[in-house]
């Protein structure tokens, strides 16, 4: 049964119970009403027929007053009234106890005579009722205590009988019309209460199934989607009479797409930029499905697209269309934003038969895409068992900045002119509790894909800084050089953590160098530009990492604002037996000293190069020839060791 049909009979079953609570309601109101009118018809017009009969009482007692007066009664000397006269009746006169003159008229009334004498008995003026098993009766008593006369008249209810039936019949009638208004109230009631019971609970499933902010699919309705597909398969296999092996398979996937860098866009731009970003992608996204394709918010900056009926091929031809939709920047409120896709590809049944599974799978596969940078990627075993090791990876690298589990080594860098160390580059280790030392290649792609690159980055900031400031103190002054990632210049708040942490530990601003790969210069030079400035404005010096990979380098390096480039290391390890290698580094030792940078070569492992490097003119160099990244207590010894080499050399 589907969500829509549920939510109709759950209305219909709300409007049934309500229409027959109103209409029991209804009843029991129609019949209090009816109950409480009769009685207060009846008791009105008994009050009112009482009284007219002790109104005729009275008048007969003045008649026999007179008659008494003129020494006379007998029957056709007492005018009796019209009332009296109108129905059956008993008329009964006493002198001291003795009838002295009695009349009826009618049928014989069955009352027994020492009741008539009871009630003559009692108190004066007064009248009531008389109840036997066929009739109802008014009586009224009038005495004259000067004459010792009683008086007592009886009079049947027939005329009250017949206005009480009449009365009846209108109140039956109104209790009818009540019950029928009520019935109409009822039903008006529960189609209003359940259209907005219905209107309530398809909003209540819309936000159930729905993203909030960019209106798709959520995750909670894509994985209902997939068990329903998996369900709807099982169900066909089993109406066929068929073994799950033998049923023809069918093919779905699951995409579960990343936005790269969008922490990035957050970060300098706000929340509020993000989700204006969001919502262009979700709306560019839904665009390229197909008939039967469920595009879906997972939440951040995750989508999923679960494919029904299509193939392998199919999927990854999908995946590229959605990559290629994100390769020219997108205008989010007159900003240029420039982002990726990093997709992951689940196949059904080959990568899995359940929701979960096909999830699961999916996100290792974009993990995966994303720490190689390979836009889309499909699943296999491999990256499972290796996907198991990153998250726990990941889990531990947070303890460990937590636990300072990160310990930072220092290459020093050597002055060609003077032979004396000028500065140490930071290289981070991690001292992992039970896989021992591990080298960065291991856990900085985790660290950027997690989203700890920025207080990764700060560790290390802090770490190299308190160390500084402690070689400083025993006369050693040198900048210390931290590699950062092309993510960090999102950092808005990177610039005050460097002047808080100079501030801590005393020391000047060039006591840190930052540096930075050409790549990652280089994907965002407007940007890069202006964080570089910033920073060179704040005393902090630049390097461009690797320098040489880029295509793009000789035309952007002379706008950006940098101290040092850094020759990458595959132009320098056969330097000494390549010439097209030779003919390179000469071209950007030369560029440097047009453009007033200092020219720094890394790699260097033996003394052929070192010598070529020198004689070409090369302001400082660095590599395992002159000393392999070690701990800061080791280098603290090579420092004290090569004490009379030590200084600052300005190029």
């Amino acid at each position: 049964m589907s969500r829509q049909q549920s939510i109709i009979r759950s209305s219909r079953r709300i409007r049934l119970r309500l229409i027959v609570i109103c209409s029991i309601v209804a009843f029991i109101i129609a019949a209090v009403f009816s109950l409480v009118s009769y009685r207060i018809s009846e008791d009105a017009s008994k009050q009112v027929e009482a009284n007219a009969v002790s109104q005729n009482a009275r008048l007969i007692m003045q008649q026999i007053r007179h008659a008494f007066v003129q020494e006379r009664i007998r029957p056709d000397q007492l005018n009796l009234p019209e009332q009296v006269l109108d129905g059956n009746y008993q008329l009964r006169v006493s002198r001291q106890g003795e009838l002295i003159y009695q009349s009826q008229y009618g049928t014989h009334l069955d009352i027994e005579s020492s009741s008539l004498d009871e009630l003559v008995r009692s108190d004066v003026n007064q009248n009531g009722w008389l109840n036997t098993p066929t009739s109802h009766y008014i009586w009224a008593v009038q005495s004259d205590p000067q004459l010792d006369i009683d008086l007592l008249l009886i009079k049947q209810t027939d005329v009250l009988d017949n206005a009480l039936v009449k009365v009846i019949y209108h109140i039956l009638l109104t209790a009818l019309v009540i019950c029928v208004l009520a019935f109409i109230g009822a039903l008006a009631i529960g189609i209003v209460i359940a259209r907005q019971h219905s209107a309530f609970s398809s909003e209540l499933d819309f936000k159930a199934s729905h993203d909030a902010l960019t209106g798709i699919y959520n995750r909670d309705h894509i994985f209902n989607c997939i068990s329903d597909y998996v369900a709807a398969l099982n169900q066909q296999t089993a109406d066929n009479g068929l073994p799950q092996s033998t049923t023809p398979e069918l093919h779905a996937a699951l995409l579960l797409i990343d936005i790269n860098r969008f922490k990035e866009v957050n970060d300098a731009l706000g929340h509020a930029c993000g989700d204006l970003l969001l919502k262009h992608l979700s709306r560019d996204m839904s665009r390229l499905l197909r008939e039967n394709d469920i595009l879906g918010r997972f939440g951040g900056d995750e989508f999923a697209i679960w494919m029904p009926h299509t193939t392998k091929e199919q999927a990854e031809l999908q995946a590229k269309h959605l990559i290629n939709l994100v390769q020219k920047p997108i205008n989010i409120q007159g900003v240029y934003l420039e982002v990726g896709l990093s997709i992951g590809i689940a196949s059904f049944p080959s990568h899995g038969t359940t929701a979960e599974a096909l999830i699961s799978r999916a996100d290792i596969a974009m993990y995966t895409a994303k720490r190689q940078r390979l836009g889309l990627a499909h699943f296999n075993l491999e990256q499972d068992a290796s996907t198991v090791e990153q998250l726990k990876l990941t889990a531990d690298l947070r303890k460990a900045l937590f636990l300072k589990e990160l310990v930072l080594y220092f290459q020093p860098q050597i002055c060609l002119k003077t032979n004396a160390i000028v500065g140490a580059e930071v290289l981070i280790r991690w001292q992992h509790p039970e896989l021992g030392l591990i080298f960065p290649d291991r856990f900085i792609d985790i660290a950027e894909c997690s989203g700890m690159i920025n207080e990764f980055t700060r560790y290390i900031i802090d770490q190299a800084l308190e160390q500084n400031a402690q070689w400083r103190e025993l006369g050693f002054e040198f900048p210390v050089s931290v590699n950062i990632s092309p993510y960090n210049l999102n950092d808005p708040q990177l610039l005050e953590y460097i002047h808080q942490r100079l501030a801590r530990y005393q020391i000047p601003p060039d006591s840190l160098e930052l540096e930075l790969t050409e790549n990652a210069a280089l994907a965002d030079i407007e940007h890069t530009q202006k964080v570089f400035k910033q920073l060179s404005k704040a005393g902090v010096a630049i390097a461009i990492d690797d320098f040489g990979t880029g295509m793009s380098s000789l035309a952007y390096v002379k706008n950006l604002t940098v101290d040092r480039i850094k020759i990458d290391r595959a132009f320098i390890t056969r330097l000494d037996t390549d010439k097209g290698d030779q003919a390179i580094v000469r071209a950007i030792l030369g560029l440097c000293k047009d453009l007033r940078r200092v020219s720094v070569a890394e790699g260097i492992e033996s003394t052929a190069v070192a010598r070529i490097l020198t004689a070409m003119g090369c302001d400082i160099v660095q590599g395992d020839f002159y000393g392999k990244a070690m701990p800061a207590n080791e280098f603290t010894e090579l420092l004290n060791v090569e004490k009379k080499l030590q200084g600052q050399v300005k190029v």
